[in-house]
């Protein structure tokens, strides 16, 4: 237990998820109805509204080399530049936090005084993962590498193809070594985010789950999610629940360095997940 306070604010930086399961129905977000075969790429672009910043609370569900943890947790965001996630079990007390900008990438353990600060490659392996793709990830809405959040400039970039149960979003240009596409329901929301690797791993198939939707100033936001990864051999699982999201209202995020911590090498991430 020792170390899955700091493993769970780690494991927020992954994407892949290994099941799916059924989303608990919210109604149409939108408030009106357009069936799958009508869906095309403006329409969906025009349910992804701006915005400017994000905080919200929530819990946080952990599961990881056979234990569990579950957590309050406080989330801010600036959109396309910084994301803090702070985990808070008991009384509003932080033990953890996590601070993700487009260069570099903190974690800091307060329980026992250590952090690491690295360039944010050491999370996204080279795959453009940018702190805007994160973000749109965290909240259920749909993304296009290389190019952003869908919207009025990069309608050409996907297609959208009927299938049971509603539509498929697919890129027409896809990263190297991975396959990934969104899939929606049949009142448009986004369901899931399905990633396909590549090469030997073909088979195996990882997306995030969305389970429920909240219509917001940004439009329709994914209120309740799954995320898992596996990070050598070792399957990583978080359940995330938001609540209070307030909108576009002034927010704080510092990535400065902790003062009297230990400072460990960017490596030492992988190794705690090793045992106590």
């Amino acid at each position: 237990m020792k170390k899955l306070i700091f493993l769970a604010i780690i494991a927020l930086a992954a994407t892949g998820c290994k099941t799916q399961k059924k989303v608990v129905p919210t109604g149409n977000a939108t408030g009106s109805t357009v069936t799958t075969a009508q869906l095309t790429p403006t329409q969906l672009a025009s349910r992804q509204s701006t915005w400017s910043t994000l905080q919200c609370g929530g819990h946080i569900d952990f599961t990881g080399g056979g234990k569990s943890l579950g957590s309050n947790m406080q989330m801010r965001m600036e959109c396309g530049k910084s994301i803090y996630i702070s985990m808070r079990p008991a009384l509003g007390i932080e033990v953890a936090r996590m601070v993700i900008t487009d260069s570099t990438v903190l974690v800091v353990d307060k329980i026992h005084r250590r952090y690491i600060k690295e360039n944010v490659s050491l999370l996204t392996a080279g795959i453009p993962i940018t702190v805007a793709a994160l973000q749109d990830i965290f909240l259920g809405r749909v993304h296009v590498l290389g190019s952003g959040t869908l919207n009025g400039s990069n309608l050409s970039h996907i297609t959208i193809s009927p299938r049971d149960g509603g539509s498929v979003a697919l890129p027409r240009e896809q990263f190297k070594g991975f396959d990934y596409q969104y899939l929606l329901d049949e009142q448009n929301r986004v369901t899931a985010l399905q990633v396909r690797p590549t090469g030997a791993a073909r088979n195996a198939t990882y997306a995030v789950n969305y389970l429920d939707q909240a219509l917001t100033k940004a439009g329709p936001v994914a209120v309740s999610l799954d995320i898992s990864t596996q990070i050598k051999g070792n399957s990583l699982t978080l359940s995330l629940d938001y609540e209070n999201l307030k909108w576009n209202e002034k927010v704080e995020i510092s990535n400065e360095d902790p003062g009297n911590y230990k400072r460990y090498d960017g490596k030492e991430l992988l190794k705690l997940l090793g045992n106590d």
